[in-house]
């Protein structure tokens, strides 16, 4: 999806990876914590490999609730319980992320990160098959009351991810709404390795993208959608493998220009994708690294499957 990113992001990316698995095992997987089912009215769809959640681990999760509140319209409510604190963010009225407090002492290299999870209707499995393709498990399957099953992991290449094995489905498909998670795309030195990895995992078809032939992006598919893209490294020295989730958008210009006046930094300035539509890539204030996507289809509201 991006052929060209700041270098900041890969020295950002890196750094948050250690301060990540140091900060584990974290709230979010407290086995007494309580978030809300990714559907309502429960789904029967299974959608393996679907990133339908994200997280952002931070230890200013305050501070970065009101940058993300002001920068894409969320709302947030924080939730405490048995000493757990969780920060739910809701887009128009529906929990689509959270914020979850890092354990680990602020020190240079802790910056903020985002995690997506993607589906699974086996979580077990799923981390079994990771394990033995070269990936870790950084937190163990834990039943997470009224979500579901719960894991964060890590792949053969060092990119960290988490799986979700909802106890109400999997979020049907449908086009995403402003301020909804709307991609994932993981950076890596080897993508066809790495797709081979997530393959197995999560039983996607990889897929070449004829829109990017020159620089060997792939799509993982699965159930006829594209899940998530995976490019070569960007062309900087120590360039490390690792995933970006990007948040729709209605305007990309505006949302860059109001998170820079919010202390936020435009890595990647807004531009035309080959597959359409404007995407940017932005460092909140602490330097957690995002990107965000403006669809000329995107839903002001969410839509009905």
């Amino acid at each position: 999806m991006l052929s060209h990113v700041n270098i900041r992001i890969s020295t950002i990316l890196r750094a948050a990876s250690l301060a990540l698995i140091s900060s584990l095992p974290c709230s979010l997987l407290a086995a007494d914590n309580v978030m809300p089912p990714l559907n309502t009215i429960p789904s029967q769809a299974h959608l393996s490999g679907k990133f339908e959640w994200a997280d952002l681990f931070t230890d200013n999760p305050e501070g970065e609730a009101k940058f993300y509140t002001q920068v894409l319209g969320w709302t947030s409510e924080t939730t405490t319980r048995k000493g757990h604190t969780y920060i739910l963010i809701s887009n128009g009225g529906e929990t689509i992320a959270g914020i979850v407090p890092s354990s680990a002492k602020r020190r240079e290299d802790s910056v903020p990160r985002w995690i997506g999870f993607a589906a699974t209707d086996d979580i077990g499995k799923a981390i079994e098959t990771l394990n033995q393709a070269g990936g870790k498990t950084l937190a163990k399957p834990r039943e997470v009351k009224e979500r579901g099953k719960l894991a964060i992991a890590q792949d053969s290449q060092g990119s960290v991810f988490g799986l979700i094995q909802s106890s109400s489905g999997d979020v049907p498909d449908y086009e995403p709404a402003v301020g909804e998670l709307a991609w994932a795309e993981l950076f890596s030195d080897n993508p066809k390795a790495a797709a081979d990895f997530y393959s197995k995992t999560f039983h996607y078809q990889s897929v070449a993208d004829s829109a990017h032939a020159d620089d060997n992006h792939l799509f993982l598919a699965s159930g006829e959608f594209a899940r998530a893209g995976v490019s070569s490294s960007p062309p900087w020295e120590g360039g490390k493998s690792d995933w970006l989730l990007f948040f729709c958008v209605a305007d990309a210009s505006a949302t860059a220009t109001k998170a820079t006046q919010l202390g936020g930094t435009v890595l990647v300035s807004p531009h035309e994708s080959k597959h359409g539509g404007q995407v940017a890539v932005i460092a909140d204030p602490l330097g957690g690294v995002f990107g965000i996507l403006e669809l000329e289809t995107a839903n002001t509201l969410k839509s009905t499957p």
